[in-house]
């Protein structure tokens, strides 16, 4: 990796494309300085850490030019390092990403947190989008019957999911009839009170499973809307890896680019540590020209969901498309990290961001 970067000083690229987005993440309530300070320590933390490991000659020098660049995009150091490969790019090639803190920021500032608390909760998200639900699923805490547990358990393979949290945490595939809810209870009696949620495990389509058999496969869309107008602004394919049962990035998955208009995957397989695989490492298939199938169906339940909302302009929906060709949502996010929509083929989001929020009318 070439660590020869010009250190000429430019405009923050915030500063070029959303002037007001930037006054709030230094001024406001949003993001204050002693916030954004802690962030740079603890990347930096990171960035040492990761150096050490990775044994490179010139750590120094590499620990000042990222902390430079976290002062003008406030990115993270696996961004940086990673995933959009930030040593070798140009100031202007800079310019035209855009981090997942800042997205998080704006999200602050346009998604009603209230509304967006569909998405934080799984229990609500089920209910909320149930046309687009297919599969039985059951919120349990400490007031749950066994027996209604049991019903469950004896009858389909089940995942088991924490209610509130992401990044595929805590997620467990439980096989038909090999436990009870007592015995569930006893194993999970930590996390209990706090809200679990059994869902019957879904059976993808040949066309993704053949990626990564052990793992449900998904699509991400993400959608801009606004007033009842909707459009779908990127989407990747998800993929687990390493016989692990969830598909989610920091899980250790694999994803790659889809193509809106055709529903066909135009990238190479990347991780989130920027290795990228022209084949999936588990299963040897190729990503480039792999088909989606039902595509016209995925965005159509995406855009039409999308504009069942008031006050979230920006929404990631992770779709499964079943065996059967039936279209169900697994989950949607209110603050989706736009290093799916930018690592894959390295290009930048920025631009596009901002410009498709103000012809949507949205204030940021």
């Amino acid at each position: 990796m070439n660590l020869s970067v010009a250190k000429s000083f430019c405009a923050s690229s915030l500063r070029h494309y959303a002037p007001e987005l930037y006054r709030a993440i230094i001024n406001s309530s949003v993001m204050t300085r002693r916030r954004v300070r802690r962030l740079k320590e603890s990347y930096l933390r990171e960035a040492r850490e990761s150096l050490a490991q990775l044994n490179c000659g010139d750590s120094e020098r590499a620990i000042a030019e990222y902390g430079d660049a976290f002062d003008k995009y406030l990115i993270r150091w696996s961004e940086y390092w990673y995933q959009y490969d930030f040593p070798t790019l140009s100031e202007s090639e800079r310019a035209e990403f855009i981090s997942i803190r800042e997205m998080r920021d704006l999200y602050a500032r346009v998604n009603s947190e209230e509304e967006r608390a569909i998405f934080d909760q799984k229990e609500r998200f089920l209910a909320d989008f149930a046309p687009y639900i297919r599969r039985r699923w059951l919120a349990v805490d400490s007031n749950t019957s066994p027996s209604a547990i049991d019903a469950l358990l004896s009858s389909v393979d089940v995942i088991l999911k924490p209610n509130n949290w992401s990044h595929g945490v805590g997620v467990e595939l439980i096989p038909r009839g090999s436990t009870t809810g007592v015995a569930l209870k006893e194993k999970y009696c930590a996390t209990w009170d706090k809200g679990l949620v059994l869902e019957e495990r879904i059976v993808g389509c040949r066309e993704l499973q053949s990626f990564h058999e052990p793992s449900l496969n998904t699509v991400r869309v993400v959608t801009f809307q606004r007033g009842g107008k909707s459009v779908v602004f990127g989407a990747v394919l998800r993929t687990g890896n390493e016989n692990r049962v969830v598909d989610n990035v920091h899980g250790g998955g694999v994803f790659a680019q889809i193509d809106v208009a055709s529903g066909r995957v135009s990238s190479p397989g990347v991780n989130e540590f920027g290795e990228v695989f022209e084949n999936h490492p588990y299963s040897g298939k190729r990503f480039v020209d792999a088909v989606v199938p039902h595509w016209d169906a995925v965005l159509s339940s995406c855009l039409s969901a999308s504009r069942s909302l008031n006050q979230i302009p920006i929404v990631g929906w992770d779709v499964a498309i079943r065996a059967d060709g039936e279209v169900e949502f697994v989950e949607g996010n209110g603050r989706p990290d736009f290093d799916l929509m930018q690592a894959p083929c390295r290009v930048g989001a920025r631009r596009r961001v901002f410009q498709t929020l103000s012809e949507l009318g949205v204030k940021y």
